[in-house]
């Protein structure tokens, strides 16, 4: 275990204390991405951060350096990334080329006593997963699960090279949807990156998906006043920062389709989509991708990749030039309860057709 000292922060007050510090380890950090800067965290902290958040730093000992940050959420006897929850990707900032797992999980072990302790959305690669297992090795027994592809788009010198480089089946049903949309409808795209250009935006967005699917499931923008507010004020924040645009599919003058999303690093980070469902047939989603890939917007940015951020679809799979796949470490410390879990685990579709899977569902 490292020599560190580990300091446990859980106000917005004594986060932005360490602003300029975080900031520092974010500039030299082996691993980062915009979803670990202080600014996205401060922000997601304001509106989803409640009581039940915690940020973890380890020092050296000797000057009280910081050398690994990261953040997590807690829920009853569970300790876990903010995965999913209005985030992505999550991850420990380290100086070091490794996480400093052992030393955070043993932190955890021992001043939290849960039952479980998950490391959602992490690399589902033979590296991480070795790491995971020497930081929680004959402490913990160690599952794998909530498997998910996170998929992205090289950004192409134009659209034909982008055909180029598609599968022949892929290309054929790319073109053929282009053509379908193109001759029944004007179509036409629009890019907004200002502060100024905020309510007109989500204006639109909110036309769109009053008529989606995620409307229904409770997943849009516009099912709360509080995801309202949350993603209006990440697009005001990072369009201060030039960082924020947002695109909407027009057709025949109607708002179809849009993404909203933040850059960093040369990435395009899409953090929400959706289309008008009544225009389904016309796959409104994919030809917005399309369309914004022969977008001069994105190549005056420097933008050389969009991140499809969120679950797995078929979409995606359509219009992705790679792919990583990341899962959720879950670590259950040895004990009564981990023990039995674990046997249920193992035998969960037998125990879900008895009575006993009622007693495990609702204790997990």
């Amino acid at each position: 275990m490292a020599d560190h000292n580990i300091q446990i922060i859980r106000t917005p007050d004594e986060f932005e204390a360490i602003r300029d510090e975080w900031n520092q380890l974010y500039e030299k950090a082996h691993f980062k991405h915009i979803f670990l800067s202080h600014l996205w965290i401060s922000n997601w902290i304001k509106y989803f951060g409640d009581d039940r958040w915690f940020v973890l730093l380890g020092r050296k000992s000797t000057e009280g350096t910081l050398v690994y940050g990261t953040i997590f959420r807690t829920g009853p006897r569970t300790i876990g990334f903010i995965e999913s929850y209005h985030s992505y990707m999550p991850g420990v900032l380290s100086l070091t080329n490794e996480p400093c797992l052992d030393d955070i999980i043993r932190y955890l072990e021992k001043g939290f006593h849960p039952r479980v302790i998950n490391l959602h959305e992490s690399p589902d690669t033979d590296e991480f997963c070795s790491v995971v297992k020497c930081a929680t090795e004959k402490r913990s027994y160690l599952i794998k699960k909530s498997f998910n592809t996170l998929r992205n788009i090289t950004l192409p010198k134009d659209l034909n090279s982008y055909f180029e480089g598609r599968d022949k089946k892929v290309r054929h049903e790319l073109r053929r949807k282009i053509k379908r949309i193109e001759k029944d409808f004007d179509v036409t795209l629009c890019c907004f990156k200002t502060d100024q250009s905020l309510m007109e935006l989500f204006k639109h967005i909110d036309e769109i998906e009053s008529d989606s699917w995620k409307f229904d499931s409770g997943t849009a923008i516009i099912s709360s006043e509080l995801e309202k507010n949350y993603y209006q004020n990440v697009y005001r924040i990072y369009s201060e920062q030039k960082q924020a645009m947002g695109f909407v599919l027009f057709l025949n003058q109607k708002p179809v389709s849009y993404v909203v999303g933040i850059i960093s690093d040369a990435i395009y980070y899409a953090l929400k989509t959706s289309y008008k469902q009544a225009y389904a047939r016309y796959s409104p989603g994919t030809m917005l991708f399309l369309r914004i890939l022969d977008h001069p917007e994105l190549r005056e940015t420097g933008i050389s990749q969009i991140e499809l951020l969120g679950g797995d679809a078929r979409w995606k799979k359509e219009l992705c030039t790679e792919a990583s796949d990341y899962c959720t470490y879950a670590i259950y410390p040895i004990s009564l309860y981990s023990i039995i879990y674990l046997f249920a685990y193992r035998y969960r579709k037998l125990i879900a057709q008895s009575r006993l899977g009622l007693i495990f569902k609702k204790n997990r």
